[in-house]
């Protein structure tokens, strides 16, 4: 896992803003999110989550904690009708994998700022669509680094209560990985 002491954010950042931090975690599995999770709680450090940073203006101010920087969970399979997805994927490159899988009911996330797990994580809608339409399972981690398992079920607001208003900006977990049930078309 890429670990970079002394990173200047605004490297990460689209509007290339932000200062340095004193540690830049970029996990590549989900084991590797794990770890970090588990090496910021040890060590008691502030942490926050920068995904795309596209709907992020970063100070300049130098951040003495860490930064988990997801961008690197990009993996992106399909099985059947289903879509599993790393939480850095792209919300445009999600709907092109979509498209090119012959599935439909991901093509409002085209042009949507941002990555799957933010877009998770606040239950971002967008053209008449909604992630909590599609999402039927989405694996997340503790800040102690544990892995859970939720899933979603058709009419149950256990995950997605509204727009913006999820389980996960309640528990503060990080969206590590989802599954997307889609439909086959033409």
């Amino acid at each position: 896992m890429p670990i970079f002491k002394n990173f200047h954010l605004k490297d990460l950042s689209y509007y290339k803003t932000g200062g340095y931090c004193q540690t830049l975690y970029q996990p590549e599995t989900k084991k590797e999110l794990s770890l970090a999770l588990k090496n910021i709680h040890e060590k008691g450090d502030l942490f926050f989550i920068l995904g795309a940073g596209s709907n992020s203006l970063l100070s300049d101010l130098d951040w003495e904690g860490s930064v988990l920087n997801l961008s690197l969970l990009n993996s992106l399979k399909k099985e059947s009708n289903k879509i599993i997805a790393g939480a850095g994927v792209n919300n445009s490159d999600f709907s092109e994998f979509a498209l090119s899988s012959s599935l439909e009911g991901a093509s409002w996330m085209y042009g949507l700022p941002g990555s799957l797990g933010a877009t998770v994580r606040m239950n971002a809608r967008c053209y008449g669509g909604e992630i909590s339409q599609i999402i039927t399972k989405v694996t997340s981690f503790t800040k102690q680094g544990k892995e859970k398992n939720y899933h979603n079920k058709k009419g149950d607001k256990h995950l997605f209560e509204a727009y913006k208003k999820t389980l996960f900006m309640d528990n503060g977990e990080v969206v590590a990985e989802v599954e997307a049930t889609l439909e086959h078309a033409n």
